[in-house]
Order: structure tokens, then sequence, then C-alpha cells
């Protein structure tokens, strides 16, 4: 049977071929590995992360089920103040806001960015226009989405057509239409990058460990942000927290420097690797392609890609 060698530091030294004549290499080996004691900190308390999801999905209960249009001025009788570690589901849209600022989710969009947004139709109709392949007007916005509740208009699109494609089209039985929009930024856009979350630290990561507990609820509650939803009679409701944290980026949300978040970039729940976004973009602020006058418009046509879609 074979015998494994055993090495002390110094022989594991001169084996790889570090060279160790004066000791300093074993000395900074030694010096790097610190001597200190570990331990859960409040082993009997949530940790941070665990308090804040369940703060999350307490809002989204209680938006769902208690309070919907007032809930900012409503107290939730489910919450106890003394409880050490709890929160009020209420302040998860602030402790959120100040997550995003910290880890750096806040990018920009630059004007030569192609945002595309499709649409699918009967293979005889022909659409041609911003006004046909922007965000629909506002008394077309009758559906439900993630982010945008009925009657509220915004502009979904994708930045590759099969994710455009995938986040719209349900299959059926019948021919379709894929009519295909590519459109720019007028200007540089700010939006909250979702899909951009970084690395969870390690705990013994001594300079970003402090983050690890945020890193590790914003997994979580991007998760359950953009999981799929069936598009059946609860889908109004079952929208509403998603559709109110949209409304808290874009109308109380403060940046660093106060500007405004003019969308959201989000996993695609159809199209695992990619993104989806949604852009607060009205149907008069998408602007025709030979437009010249744009300072009230945040996006212009640029283009127009058609395929057809099969039944299956």
């Amino acid at each position: 049977m074979a015998v494994c060698p055993v090495y002390d530091t110094w022989d594991l030294l001169d084996e790889i071929g570090l060279g160790n004549v004066h000791g300093e290499t074993y000395e900074d080996i030694c010096a790097s590995i610190h001597n200190q004691e570990w331990c859960e900190k409040d082993p009997y308390s949530l940790s941070i992360d665990r308090t804040l999801f369940f703060g999350w999905q307490r809002f989204a209960d209680f938006v769902k089920n208690r309070a919907r249009y007032l809930f900012l001025r409503t107290k939730n009788p489910d919450y106890d103040e003394h409880q050490h570690d709890g929160m009020d589901p209420v302040s998860i849209l602030d402790a959120l806001g100040e997550i995003i600022k910290s880890i750096g989710l806040i990018k920009p969009i630059a004007v030569d960015q192609e945002i595309r947004r499709v649409r699918i139709t009967d293979p005889e109709k022909i659409l041609n226009s911003a006004k046909d392949l922007g965000s629909p007007p506002t008394e077309f916005a009758t559906m439900a989405n993630r982010m945008s509740p009925a009657g509220i208009p915004m502009f979904y699109g994708a930045f590759d057509i099969d994710t455009a494609i995938l986040e719209t089209y349900t299959p059926c039985t019948s021919d379709k239409k894929v009519t295909c929009g590519v459109f720019k930024p007028t200007r540089n856009l700010t939006v909250i990058d979702l899909s951009a979350t970084p690395y969870v630290p390690s705990l013994f990561d001594e300079h970003e460990r402090e983050k690890r507990d945020y890193m590790k609820f914003l997994f979580d509650f991007i998760d359950d942000f953009t999981k799929p939803i069936e598009r059946n009679d609860r889908v109004h409701i079952d929208y509403v927290p998603t559709q109110i944290v949209t409304e808290y980026f874009r109308y109380v949300f403060e940046s660093e420097d106060n500007t405004p978040i003019d969308g959201v970039i989000y996993p695609s729940s159809k199209n695992e690797g990619k993104q989806a976004i949604v852009i607060f973009a009205t149907s008069e602020q998408c602007a025709e392609a030979d437009e010249s006058k744009t300072e009230s418009k945040l996006l212009r046509l640029v283009s127009i890609e058609s395929s057809d879609l099969k039944g299956v």
C-alpha cells in the first residue's frame, strides 16, 4: 500500500521550490493566518438576511391581502414592534433602496444601446411605427404586468430578440407574426440593474463581509421578484408587490446624486441568463425614426424586424 509523505511547513516550502533560507516565507504564512475565535452573532435571533426576506414576504402578503392603496399609513396588526429581530414590513422599501445604493446597482444605459420590444400579431397585421411598437397608449394598457398595473403603460423590452419574444409570446396552435421594434434612448438613461448582483462575500473576507447578509437577501429577493406567475384570475393580485416596488423606484427612491430612475433591468424568467428591461416611458415618449423634436421623449425607433411564428 502506498504511503503518502508527511510534510511539515519547512519541507513543503522546499518541495514546491519557494525557498526559505532565512525563514521569511514561513513567518509570512504564519502571520497571514489570524488567530481568532469565531462564533455566530446572536445565535438565537434571525440573521439580517432572514429578517429582511421575511420582512419582504410579510410586505407582499400585507399589500395583497390587507391594505393596498394606503399601506404606508396603515398599521399592520401582525407586526410586533417589540420583537427584537423583526421589522415593520412597510420598512422593506427603504431598506431595499439603501442596499441597492450601497452595492452599486444603479447603472447608466448609453444612447447607442439597442433595446427591442416585440408585438405578436396575426400574419396579415402591419406594424410600422413607434406608436405601434412602443409602449401601449393608456386606453390599451388594460393588462396587469409584473411591474405595472392595468392603466399605467410602461415599455417592456429586452436586449436580444429571443428574450423579447419569450417574455411576450405564449405558444398557440395558430400561426403568428413577430414584429420587433428596435429602439435607442434619446439620452443616457439611469436604471436599477437587478440582474447584476455581485457575489456573496465570504464570512472571512475582512473588507466585504459586512455586505454578506445584504447580498444573501438580495439574491432571495430577486429570485422572488422575477419568479414566473401564471396569467390567471389572480395575476392582478400576485403582481401587486412588484408593482409597488417599481413605483417606489420610479417616484420615491433617490440615487446618491438625486438622478431620477428611468427603469429597471431584471433577469428574464423565460430565458435563463438573459436580461429583460422595463422603462418608464409612455406611448407619447416613444419617438418615430424621423422625428426631429425629442426633448420630451425617452426612446426613438431606429429599425423594424419581423419574422413568422408557426403554431405548435
